[in-house]
């Protein structure tokens, strides 16, 4: 009897341990699968309300702030009217007024959803849907050409309103049309009344390239281009001494190593930049006959299919005829669909970054060309201006796509283009 209950009572230590371990296990399992204190958390069934509160009330303050800040803006131009109102001594008319005033309230967002336009990823042409119509992100560009004054026009239209992206946008130029779409999409407002600020940007590496015309024709065939050109002299002179004043760790090379095509280490700068007439036959705006290929040089391929054209010299935009100048802002204002008085063109210096540092200042202005020293260059950049003015005043200025302001003035200064400056 006592070997009986010696073999049962251990028997019932065993059980009892298995039932222990049992129920830590269990215990554990519990603790692991216990959900953590409700606090703030939203059950599963709760999310679908709460994000659909979140998002009207999200609106609702959006579309509130945006309508008040119109409003204040409007306020802030009737007062600027009313005090210019009051006689001599008055500020001179703001821009702002005539072209912001009486927007009304924000407009519902009718553009379709970023993903029926292009991939998720991927930046390339290939990623845009295949029957995507992606020209309504797009209105005008500012295409060229370098160093006549294009960071001038577009921070002129940025502070007029004028919805631009800022800087340089050259993603065309680079058959990147897919990451162009979505920094549209994503920056400028998303605004389809008719009388709303036009949508543009700034390369002025598209006039000159060989795959930004065909994106265009392509992705956006009725955006308005804006063009302006300058001696091919001049052009040359500016464009080298901004890299040399801009690039002080960088050897410059000598000028007339530049004359023609571009070679390794010449930081984009050659004569073959300058051709500004061939550029421009390439918009397929002018007949193509042989009598006027005679005066282009490098046998480039036509495009056409491409928007409007506002041609202009950079002499326009530093006018002293206060009447002739005004006039070429309202043609421009005209072109783009503004309305309104459109003020002074302000210059904008883009010379250099580093000229202004006192340590670097005289070695940077030795590192600067004259181009009245150098005469083989100047030659073949001479016979290229001759070509180009003859072209632009008998052929291109004809076309009903070009439209340019002044007609006489500019032909005036494309007659300058047919002398040497630096002549005695």
């Amino acid at each position: 009897m006592s070997a009986f209950s010696a073999q049962d009572q251990s028997h019932r230590r065993h059980y009892r341990q298995r039932l222990d371990m049992a129920a830590a296990n269990r215990s554990l399992l519990l603790r692991r699968q216990r959900p953590p204190p409700r606090g703030w958390q939203l059950s599963v069934r709760q999310w679908p309300l709460w994000v659909t509160l979140a998002a009207v009330l999200l609106i609702l303050v959006n579309r509130g702030l945006v309508t008040y800040v119109w409003e204040l803006t409007d306020a802030m131009a009737s007062a600027s009217a009313s005090a210019e109102s009051k006689g001599p001594g008055r500020r001179e008319a703001s821009v702002w007024a005539p072209m912001l005033r009486n927007r009304g309230a924000v407009p519902p967002d009718r553009f379709p959803p970023l993903s029926s336009l292009v991939d998720r990823e991927g930046d390339e042409n290939s990623h845009l849907r295949p029957a995507a119509d992606v020209s309504f992100l797009l209105d005008f560009a500012i295409i060229g050409f370098a160093k006549s004054g294009t960071t001038t026009l577009a921070r002129y239209l940025s502070a007029l309103g004028v919805s631009i992206l800022p800087g340089e946008n050259c993603q065309l130029v680079v058959n990147k049309t897919a990451r162009l779409v979505r920094h549209l999409y994503g920056t400028l407002p998303h605004d389809d009344r008719p009388d709303r600020m036009p949508r543009g940007l700034k390369c002025p590496q598209d006039a000159s390239s060989d795959l930004s015309l065909p994106n265009y024709r392509r992705y956006f065939p009725r955006a308005k281009l804006i063009i302006g050109i300058r001696s091919p002299v001049s052009f040359f002179e500016s464009f080298y001494n901004f890299r040399a004043v801009n690039n002080p760790w960088t050897e410059m090379l000598p000028a007339s190593k530049l004359a023609r095509r571009c070679i390794p280490g010449s930081l984009g700068i050659c004569g073959w930049r300058a051709s500004f007439g061939d550029f421009l036959y390439k918009f397929g705006k002018t007949p193509g006959t042989d009598e006027e290929r005679e005066l282009l040089e490098l046998n480039l391929e036509r495009v056409g299919g491409v928007g409007n054209i506002f041609l202009y010299e950079l002499g326009q935009l530093a006018d002293s005829d206060e009447a002739r100048a005004r006039r070429f802002r309202q043609d421009l204002g005209a072109f783009l669909g503004l309305e309104g008085e459109m003020p002074p063109i302000p210059h904008i210096n883009t010379a250099g970054r580093f000229d202004y540092i006192e340590p670097w200042r005289e070695e940077i202005q030795e590192r600067k060309i004259d181009i009245c020293d150098e005469d083989f260059v100047r030659s073949v950049l001479l016979d290229k201006a001759q070509r180009t003015s003859k072209w632009i005043r008998r052929y291109f200025l004809n076309s009903s796509e070009v439209f340019v302001s002044s007609p006489e003035y500019l032909e005036d200064l494309l007659e300058g283009w047919m002398t040497d400056g630096c002549a005695p």
